[in-house]
């Protein structure tokens, strides 16, 4: 068995004990065959034909800030042991005591190893990671787990990028139209009579990452557990289930309250969304937001011209409103002028801009009318995962099979044609997906192996197989140069992913510097590059 992908991983580095790194300590027991009793050996020891129980214990370092050992959300922590070979050789859990982590895994031979570990919280969701070498399971071992500032979640708006990261803080870069990149600044703009933009004055936009400031520019945002990145404004969600945006709240003469703060102010720094507390979950993308509170309800702000705010309305409005007949769901995804919700029996809901047969209901809505209360997805059920492109769907049945529907022009619902459908159809040769993205006019999936394919639009080199076209590309393609991926975002005309290692990567469209690499060249990013840690 081959080492499984996790998006929170140690590997572990012999011999180092330094301040504000976690450690590890290998303590072999007594076995039949002799061991080695220099407790600072790590020369590999005599392979036996018993097993050897090896005692962890994971350490606690309060004066390291990146350290989430003695976090209170963490509930598990599970150590795997690979060999040479990258073979699973054992697995254990670890138990707390205090702000230590304790246990024993029993290895079936000495020699040297790989321990990785995952502490994730009563959900499950992994909360920190790791990285380092191999180290020797010997008698008496130490070793050092190294602690950095995972990303565990990417997003991808109007130009620009958003990161989180496991210590809550809030990254991004790119455009910075609107003060969208929430550094107290904003690029400034001129409009046409008709309020189009008719040029920008680029200021302010950030080459590589930047982390966001709080409120009223004071000190950086924090403690924040959730982000989406809309067109042209972000929003995060804090652990004390308040909500915060930054950016635009009044786009090209319409009032329509992105911010949420009951005004049609742009706002430069996080400012917090009016009358939302307890909140879960978000949804964002193009101009409306979406919040799940504790208690189920659901509730939409800001643009509104196609019904997406799903209040049986048309008018956009400059705080949350809730959405008509919906509780509880499992998730909530949002699209260029549309919404989605997966409801807890696992059928979904869509609502808003249906000319191209995002909601999937199987009729076609043209003009501004939209469907403006959410209605249920033709055919579909046992789904546990969905996304919005931006005028396309996906989601992802519990047997790990895509299915889409929506605006299909440039094959962006990989069904081998180019021809749109208002019911879900099926994404050929996808099996075992664990995640999937939609971005504008292509989309990505993730499987379990850490793979990543891609189809649809090619014209900024989206597909990261080195080339950019403006063909139809109907069918999944594996990106040959990512592997081990445990994040894929594909938004906008540009696309994220993070490895294994921690490490990430963007390409596409980057004639705003959204991929993070320094600079505006080259514009398109057509195979995979690596921005450089922060």
């Amino acid at each position: 068995m081959k080492r499984p992908v996790d998006p929170f991983v140690l590997a572990v580095m012999s011999g180092l004990r330094k301040a504000g790194l976690l450690i590890l300590t290998l303590l072999l027991s007594s076995c039949p065959s002799p061991m080695n009793s220099d407790s600072n050996s790590t020369a590999p020891q005599t392979p036996n034909d018993g097993s050897l129980p090896v005692t962890l214990s994971v350490q606690s370092d309060t004066t390291n800030p990146m350290n989430l050992l003695n976090d209170s959300a963490v509930s598990s922590v599970t150590v795997t042991a690979y060999d040479k070979k990258e073979s699973v050789a054992a697995t254990a859990n670890l138990t707390k005591g205090g702000t230590d982590w304790n246990g024993t895994i029993e290895v079936p031979s000495a020699g040297t190893y790989t321990f990785q570990a995952a502490a994730r919280d009563p959900g499950g969701v992994l909360r920190w990671k790791g990285s380092g070498d191999q180290a020797v399971a010997g008698a008496g071992d130490s070793v050092t787990i190294r602690t950095v500032g995972q990303i565990v979640s990417i997003w991808g708006g109007g130009g620009h990028s958003l990161v989180l990261k496991a210590d809550g803080t809030v990254w991004d870069w790119g455009f910075n139209l609107y003060g969208k990149l929430g550094d107290g600044m904003s690029d400034g703009v001129s409009f046409n009579r008709d309020d189009s933009i008719a040029s920008y004055v680029r200021t302010y936009d950030h080459l590589t990452p930047f982390q966001v400031l709080g409120p009223n520019g004071v000190g950086h945002l924090s403690s924040i557990t959730a982000v989406v990145a809309d067109e042209y404004d972000n929003v995060a969600l804090k652990s004390d289930g308040t909500v915060w945006a930054w950016g635009a709240n009044w786009i090209y003469g319409n009032d329509s309250g992105e911010i949420g703060d009951d005004t049609t102010t742009d706002r430069f720094t996080p400012t917090q969304v009016s009358g939302l507390s307890d909140v879960t979950q978000l949804g964002g993308r193009g101009y409306q937001t979406l919040a799940v509170e504790g208690n189920g309800t659901v509730w939409a702000w800001g643009d509104n011209e196609y019904g997406q705010l799903g209040n049986n309305s048309l008018l956009s409005t400059l705080v949350p409103v809730q959405v008509s007949t919906i509780s509880n769901p499992k998730m909530v995804s949002v699209g260029g002028f549309f919404c989605m919700a997966l409801l807890q029996d696992g059928t979904v809901l869509a609502w808003g801009q249906d000319d191209k047969g995002e909601c999937g209901n199987g009729t076609y809505v043209s003009g501004n009318d939209g469907i403006r209360m959410p209605t249920e997805v033709s055919g579909l059920t046992d789904v546990v995962y969905i996304s919005c492109g931006w005028d396309h769907a996906m989601a992802i049945k519990s047997d790990g099979t895509v299915w889409c529907w929506g605006n299909n022009s440039n094959g962006e619902l990989g069904d081998g044609t180019s021809a749109n459908s208002a019911v879900p159809v099926q994404t050929l040769g996808l099996t075992n997906i664990v995640s999937v993205s939609g971005g504008d006019r292509h989309s990505s999936a993730l499987d379990a192996k850490g793979n990543v394919y891609k189809w649809g639009q090619n014209g900024y080199g989206d597909l990261g197989n080195g080339t950019s076209d403006n063909g139809v590309h109907s069918s999944p393609v594996a990106v040959a140069s990512l592997s081990h991926v445990t994040l894929s975002a594909s938004r906008d005309y540009h696309n994220l992913a993070v490895e294994a290692d921690g490490s990430l990567w963007t390409l596409g469209n980057n004639a705003f510097a959204q991929c993070g690499l320094g600079s505006t060249s080259p514009k398109l990013v057509t195979t995979p590059d690596q921005v450089a840690p922060f």
